[in-house]
């Protein structure tokens, strides 16, 4: 059957530091509704002639809103604009806004005119000078607002904090920003959380969205237009797919829109070329489009990227001026309109749902949603309805994210135009604890290929007996398959059968054609050493007798022993006349900390399969320090004179440190 070539199943206990707490008011991760359980509708339009001018003078009469091909009737379309300061009731706007850090609802009143802006400061992804400019810029911010601008500070570190509640009070805005400068410090320091933390950067994605989408959830009460500016070191990209969506699909629905910041200034040429100029929420890589072509493809976008993308704001790359976000951020919220309506589809599927705006008057450019997901029941799960579930949530536009789940797809060649693929999935076992009392979990997963056919199938469980052996640990699972090269979207699903959370994941795989290049180096794979087993022959992480167990975070004891495999391919290309012989490719390999190289080792190759080389390094039981290290392999063809290089990171952990691993969710 076609799940059966989905092999090699394994479980392993993993033992990674994961600091996650978030701590406001709204701890749970929010359902989304469209204002709460009803199908109200609410789109901000901002409609200009082409010259730029803002059109002030339209009606309700002059709107016309379709939903997937039906016409809507507008309820209310109101103008919203920000107070400008002359104006004699702008003083008379309140001061105080407690909006993130109090359960009773603002009166909608007390709004009107006012702009709305959350300062988020990631330091989960900031390195120390990365943080001292995104406070620079904050409090520069901070020192220009005027006086209808209420504004926010929210950082995340070990957990989610709301530092200062929406305010006009330039003072307390600056001592918040003070206080984060000691933060910044203690989070980047004592929680050793800097950008070079493959397993930090890995899991704090995860943190990032979901404390992204606890802030939205909190801004929901607000009808009116809100800001998030995101100040972001290093947040890393090819991340889960299915968390964007629900964050994206949480902003649209409340209307924020994300503005991010690279912290990193003046660097390198942003993702997908220029990204500061505004797009349409109907051109977005999250919208509807993405979602019929089977999820879309964002694996080489920034996340601050595809979240300003998406929700109709900005991101601003490669740049020194912190200012420049600001500027944008009031121009985008100077004025607008908000339109109003009732769906009138009652269906709650949670398919996305198109949204087209037009306008009578001609020669108007309109800036708008391009659509939402429309509001999904879900119900308790047990056993006997687990594969339900399963089929549903795997199929769904934007499946369930209560539960935290981590998929990790690597490549392997294994002939001219076959990959064999390994997939490890890890989760907390404390999500798998229902008050204390193990349960076990059902996974689902699915790949499809570009033209939305499905290739690849698996059900399986994840037993009781793994998590009650470390109920403080995490569950890996793993699986593996074949498959040729192409672009696909896998999706894996895991409902635990106790209390009936559902975890996803979703992430394209790009399994590339061979290089034309002399020779190339693949990904470089680390993990301990076990006996090899009869349910993988074919897997090239097994040679001579023994098999490479991944660990896709590269985290290890400094007293345990782990080892390191990589292949290096000959291409098509030859040089000076010579063909490339994979039995001639040499190849050293050395690990960096800062800048001094602290181990090196030049492996013969241990297999040579065709025109493939495989190498493979052992590190003995304290070969290393505790710290984070850069590994660089260097490979070289003296025959037809070609080289190429590979790089992967290395965190060493010291086994006598208090364990400190918990994961609050």
């Amino acid at each position: 059957m076609m799940w059966q070539r989905l092999r090699s199943v394994r479980f392993v206990v993993w033992a990674a530091v994961l600091l996650i707490s978030p701590s406001i008011s709204a701890q749970q991760e929010p359902t989304y509704t469209i204002r709460v359980n009803s199908d109200l509708v609410q789109i901000s339009v901002v409609p200009r002639e082409r010259n730029g001018r803002f059109v002030r003078d339209l009606t309700r009469d002059d709107f016309a809103v379709i939903e997937d091909g039906h016409p809507q009737q507008l309820s209310a379309v109101d103008l919203e604009t920000v107070a400008v300061p002359h104006t004699t009731w702008a003083p008379l706007l309140p001061l105080q806004l407690p909006i993130l850090t109090s359960k009773a609802p603002v009166p909608v009143s007390a709004l009107r005119g006012l702009r709305l802006v959350l300062l988020f400061l990631d330091f989960t992804s900031l390195d120390p000078d990365g943080a001292a400019r995104s406070l620079r810029a904050a409090e520069s911010y901070v020192g220009t607002i005027g006086s209808a601008d209420r504004v926010a500070v929210a950082s995340l570190a070990a957990e989610l904090q709301v530092q200062q509640d929406f305010t006009g009070d330039q003072r307390a805005l600056q001592q918040a920003l003070k206080r984060l400068h000691g933060l910044s410090r203690t989070a980047l320091e004592g929680n050793g959380n800097n950008s070079d933390d493959l397993d930090y950067q890995v899991f704090n994605d995860y943190q990032r969205l979901r404390s992204l989408r606890v802030l939205t959830s909190a801004l929901a009460q607000v009808p009116q237009k809100k800001s998030v500016v995101i100040f972001a070191g290093n947040p890393g990209s090819d991340p889960d797919l299915v968390g964007i969506r629900a964050t994206v699909d949480a902003a649209v629905r409340t209307s924020v829109s994300f503005y991010g910041v690279d912290a990193n200034g003046l660097a390198a040429a942003p993702p997908l070329g220029d990204a500061t100029r505004a797009s349409s929420y109907g051109t977005s890589v999250l919208s509807g489009t993405a979602v019929a072509q089977g999820g879309g493809a964002i694996h080489d976008q920034d996340l601050l990227y595809a979240l300003a993308r998406g929700t109709g704001g900005r991101a601003f790359f490669d740049s020194n001026d912190f200012e420049r976000p600001f500027r944008t951020l009031e121009d985008d919220t100077r004025e607008y309109y908000m339109l109003s309506y009732r769906s009138s589809n009652s269906r709650r599927d949670g398919r996305y749902r198109r949204i087209s705006v037009r306008v009578r008057r001609r020669g108007l450019e309109l800036k708008h949603p391009g659509g939402y997901y429309g509001p999904r029941d879900r119900t308790r799960v047990s056993a006997r309805d687990a594969e339900r579930v399963l089929t549903e949530e795997l199929a769904a536009d934007l499946p369930a994210t209560s539960l935290p789940v981590f998929g990790f797809v690597n490549h392997l060649r294994m002939g001219e135009n076959l990959f064999y693929v390994p997939i490890t999935v890890v989760l907390p076992a404390e999500a798998l604890l229902n008050n204390g009392i193990a349960a076990s979990a059902a996974i689902g997963l699915t790949v499809v290929d570009g033209r939305g056919r499905l290739v690849r199938k698996l059900r399986d469980l994840i037993p009781v007996s793994v998590v009650t052996q470390h109920p403080t640990r995490a569950v890996q699972y793993e699986t593996a398959t074949e498959l040729p090269a192409g672009e696909y979207n896998l999706r894996l699903v895991v409902v635990q059968n106790s209390t009936g959370q559902v975890g996803s994941f979703s992430t394209p795989v790009r399994l590339p054609r061979r290089d034309q290049s002399g020779i190339s180096v693949s990904s470089l794979f680390s993990g301990t050493l076990a006996a090899a087993s009869s349910i993988s022959p074919k897997s090239p992480l097994v040679v001579n007798g023994s098999r490479l167990v991944l660990n896709p975070l590269a985290e290890y004891g400094d007293e345990r022993p782990f080892a390191m495999q990589y292949q290096v391919e000959c291409g098509a290309a030859t040089h000076g006349g010579e063909a490339c012989d994979a039995r001639q490719i040499r190849s050293s390999l050395q690990c960096f900390s800062s800048d001094q190289r602290v181990f090196k080792a030049e492996p013969p190759a241990i297999a040579v399969t065709g025109d493939t080389a495989i190498f493979r390094i052992e590190f003995p039981a304290g070969s290393l320090h505790p710290g984070t290290y850069k590994c660089r392999v260097t490979a070289v063809n003296p025959q037809c004179g070609a080289f190429a290089l590979g790089a992967t990171q290395l965190r060493i952990r010291d086994e006598h440190e208090p364990n400190l691993s918990s994961w609050r969710f």
